[in-house]
């Protein structure tokens, strides 16, 4: 069972401090012959990529994880997806910028959900709460797009951003080029 605390801190341990047993039970779990548990920091750490958190030690992800591309790789548990737990509104936006970004996908879990998977097929199960409700009005979404524009984000994105399921914005945004 990986536990709650820092993802940076955990992912340093089982990265850095004890890979060869962590290696072991990869392994296993991929392999269907282990059990992933895991709450909190020990489930964005299961996930594909551990950068959806706000854990208040920065230095621990400059200074203890080294400076590479796979710095805020994840231990690929579930697949290609990323894992919010303690889910609430306010990370819809970013949950949503984030998948955007990184390219797979965001489960946000609430504090009565969990994720159950079975030979590579997932669902959630307990208290499933309502999510992706829409964190900012239409007119902070148009100047969040025109943000982007203006630093020359890639066009993907862009046209990504415009059509989020928070987004129902007007057809002059969805349509711009």
């Amino acid at each position: 069972c990986l536990n709650g605390g820092n993802p940076d801190f955990l992912k340093f341990v089982l990265v850095e401090l004890a890979t060869p047993l962590t290696r072991i039970w990869v392994d296993r779990v991929q392999a269907g012959q282990m059990v992933f548990l895991s709450r909190s920091a020990g489930t964005i750490v299961g996930g594909a990529d551990i950068g959806l958190t706000m854990e208040p030690n920065p230095f621990l992800l400059e200074y203890l994880l080294p400076y590479s591309q796979g710095m805020h790789h994840g231990l690929g548990l579930i697949g290609t997806c990323s894992i919010r737990p303690h889910y609430s509104p306010e990370w819809d936006l970013v949950s949503a910028l984030f998948q955007a970004m990184q390219g797979h996908g965001v489960v946000r879990l609430g504090n009565d959900e969990a994720l159950l998977c079975i030979e590579g097929h997932c669902k959630m199960v307990g208290k499933i709460a309502a999510q992706a409700e829409e964190p900012l009005s239409k007119m902070q979404m148009h100047r969040l797009i025109r943000a982007f524009e203006g630093a020359s984000a890639p066009t993907e994105f862009l046209a990504w951003l415009r059509q989020v399921p928070f987004w129902a914005g007007s057809s002059a945004m969805r349509e711009k080029k």
